[in-house]
């Protein structure tokens, strides 16, 4: 059984209160105290997840500003497999391919060729994990696995892809966008919150030893809940 030395401990309540004041510092007292009762959570096999949607209603106009000229649009099957070629670490082919299959179309921002950040999205039950499927309601379009390029980062690209995205998918007849957040990311819940989504719930994902529960709080509105991947029924 390892055991840490008494210097050790000291250094790692340092480390603790160097980032309880960090994040106090930018996010309040409240949100320090909620990351230090979350971090003991997963310790114990607990994880938490905010449920998010996004409104055209609720949509900060601002999100739609593009004073650099950025492009934005949906990428054509010839720019995924393209991706996919070129930067695997972006997303694989087999992941495209599964992605296409389920229907899911990716959107993206681009500096003239390049792509810079992107979002898939779907309309259909779509993996959370590799045991999970997030199953929804079909009116509205699901975000998963969004990226930004790290020299794109701080320019708030995430927030422009998503905001045309969503522009885009209401010319189409869907209602809104759904995606989820890890409750202690709470840079993500900012920016969130900027964009104007709201929450709508939560997911606990708790891991007892090989075995994993999962339960929804308040997710019922939007048929929002996770399936096992194994069910044959959807």
């Amino acid at each position: 059984m390892n055991r840490l030395r008494p210097r050790n401990w000291w250094r790692r309540a340092a480390d603790i209160g160097h980032d309880f004041n960090q994040l106090a510092s930018r996010f309040g007292y409240p949100a320090a105290l909620g990351d230090f009762g979350y971090r003991v959570l997963r310790r114990c096999g607990v994880r938490s997840y905010a449920t998010l949607v996004l409104q055209p209603e609720g949509l900060n106009p601002r999100a739609l500003e593009n004073p650099h000229g950025f492009r934005t649009g949906f990428l054509s099957d010839a720019q995924v497999l393209d991706v996919s070629r070129r930067s695997p670490k972006l997303f694989s082919a087999e992941f495209a391919a599964r992605a296409r299959a389920n229907g899911d179309r990716c959107y993206g921002v681009f500096d003239r060729d390049q792509l810079a950040s992107f979002g898939w999205y779907s309309h259909r039950p779509t993996p959370f994990d590799e045991r999970f499927l997030a199953v929804f309601d079909p009116r509205y379009v699901y975000m998963h696995n969004g990226y930004t390029l790290p020299k794109y980062r701080g320019r708030h690209l995430h927030a422009l892809g998503k905001a045309h995205a969503l522009s885009a998918f209401i010319e189409q007849g869907f209602q809104g966008m759904l995606s989820y957040t890890e409750s202690g990311n709470h840079a993500s819940l900012r920016s969130a919150q900027r964009l104007g989504k709201t929450r709508f719930g939560r997911i606990w994902y708790i891991r007892l030893g090989r075995h994993i529960r999962v339960f929804t709080v308040g997710c019922r509105s939007f048929g929002f809940y996770l399936q096992p991947s194994g069910a044959t029924e959807i």
